[in-house]
């Protein structure tokens, strides 16, 4: 096979892997829909009206809905659906203002798609070569130089930082891979927590494969507060793949932060769902892991659930909290879906 861009493919690391919608770490389970599938259901629901079914879509897959905002110059056969997509995640409070910054970028690209053309082409050309393999051609793409000079918004700086420091972490630059996450969470203007805690867990773990591991443990804990942050109110975002991605890079022997189970111990799923607060105190991952059962039983992933809920049970050693009835029926509601 001819290498895209005539360069040398190197291997990755042994715990990164990528497939499917996006660039992931370690053990973060899949999820159902593809970023092309769910703009698919999207439309559909749209196409038939029911616009609600497809906002609360969105808020069940808001990892899904962001690499497709990520990617959306894969996307302009439907821009109402992008628009739709942008609008909806928006709502989530993946945003800490009233702009609706990702809603105006869709209608940016909308209204004026030349401006895009170069960024959506050369980001391609490097997602071609790190899917190949090819690290170090994906790291020559110049996707800054590539960024519309007439842009409202940072969110392409975040994406463009964001895709450098995969593939730099990919090619075993786990320094140069952090500075890239750290330029796409300065882009950021103390904004979009939802997809800065994703960055602060990527940076986490470049921090540590480059030996620098209180700056490791200082990205995770920021990361983990912001994620944290996401399960206030009304709507939260309870994403299970970056719950996932931030107990895989958790530093060993560091405790979760106190925002955690504050957070944790306040979620419910009606006012029939209790839960002893003891539970959290004694096994945090335990509470962490039924949580993302939970959730990935909610979006009908079934076999992504039983294994949060298995991994739930042997999360301790204490026999009674074992058997909890709050973990156990997580396994029992699993496993009835096989």
């Amino acid at each position: 096979m001819t290498p895209p861009l005539g360069g040398v493919q190197t291997a990755a690391p042994s715990q990164i892997r990528f497939g499917g919608g996006g660039t992931v770490l370690g053990d973060v389970q899949q999820a159902t829909y593809t970023p092309e599938r769910f703009f698919q259901k999207v439309a559909t629901y749209l196409k038939e009206g029911r616009t609600g079914s497809a906002a609360r879509f969105v808020q069940r897959y808001p990892d899904v809905a962001l690499e497709v905002l990520r990617a959306a110059g894969s996307y302009r056969a439907s821009p109402e659906t992008l628009i739709f997509i942008a609008s909806s995640y928006d709502g989530l409070r993946s945003t800490r203002e009233d702009t609706m910054h990702w809603t105006s970028l869709a209608r940016e690209r909308v209204a004026f798609p030349e401006r895009f053309e170069a960024y959506d082409r050369e980001r391609k050309r490097a997602l071609s070569a790190m899917f190949e393999g090819y690290f170090d051609e994906a790291s020559s793409v110049d996707l800054m130089g590539a960024l519309p000079l007439e842009r409202h918004s940072h969110l392409l700086d975040m994406d463009a930082w964001h895709l450098r420091g995969v593939v730099e972490l990919l090619n075993n630059k786990p320094g140069k891979s952090a500075t890239a996450f750290d330029n796409a969470i300065t882009q950021s203007g103390n904004n979009h927590p939802h997809h800065v805690a994703y960055l602060m867990a990527l940076s986490s773990d470049a921090l540590r494969r480059d030996n620098k591991f209180n700056h490791a443990v200082d990205a995770w804990r920021e990361g983990v507060v912001l994620a944290a942050s996401l399960l206030e109110g009304n709507s939260p975002i309870a994403d299970p793949a970056l719950w996932e991605m931030l107990m895989y890079v958790k530093p060993v022997d560091s405790p979760w932060p106190d925002d955690v189970g504050i957070r944790f111990n306040a979620l419910r799923t009606g006012p029939w769902d209790e839960h002893p607060e003891e539970l959290y105190e004694a096994a945090p991952d335990r509470l962490i892991l039924t949580w993302i059962s939970r959730w990935r039983l909610q979006r009908g992933e079934g076999q992504a659930a039983l294994l949060a809920a298995r991994r739930a049970e042997a999360a301790t050693l204490d026999d009674a909290l074992r058997d909890s009835p709050f973990v156990t029926n997580e396994s029992c509601a699993c496993a009835i879906m096989f």
